[in-house]
């Protein structure tokens, strides 16, 4: 493809971006940057999950994490009792949280980040918690190589 036909598929892309509404544009940007994107109705321990196939497609457990039962088996043991301390907290000085845990899929260990904000019902106690989740996997390692080279010196 020419360098002008390629600057004219660009342009048109950038067109119907331009069209798209705000839902399109926001759902295409978390894509593209490998976040999923999650709303816990603590209540009744449901959780929506948007743009999560991309970010999770090793683990096999989509319909287990719709529930914030599943999702902290999930997270494992660790994660699970300091996010269950964030919950518990009545009227938190910070809401915003953010949790790196280690979760494995049928074929291999997988880092994930989640940064979430907590909001609280009338009584302080959490009511609903939102934010995103994305693998931080590559990163994980390459610390760990450079660590591993500093050691070497």
């Amino acid at each position: 493809m020419g360098s002008q036909a390629l600057s004219q598929t660009l342009k048109n892309r950038l067109e119907a971006l331009g069209a798209a509404s705000d839902s399109e544009r926001l759902r295409l940007a978390l894509n593209g940057a490998d976040i999923a994107v999650f709303d816990w109705d603590v209540a009744d321990d449901t959780i929506q999950w948007d743009c999560a196939e991309k970010v999770l497609k090793a683990h096999l457990v989509a319909q287990r994490l719709e529930t914030g039962q599943g999702f902290r088996t999930w997270i494992g043991p660790n994660a699970c009792e300091r996010l269950i301390e964030w919950l518990r907290e009545l009227w938190p000085t910070q809401p915003n949280f953010t949790l790196e845990f280690e979760a494995m899929s049928l074929t291999e260990r997988e880092w994930f980040e989640l940064r979430a904000v907590r909001v609280a019902g009338p009584g302080g106690s959490a009511e609903r918690v939102t934010g995103v989740l994305r693998a931080v996997t590559e990163q994980k390692n390459t610390l760990a190589r450079l660590s591993y080279s500093r050691l070497l010196r």
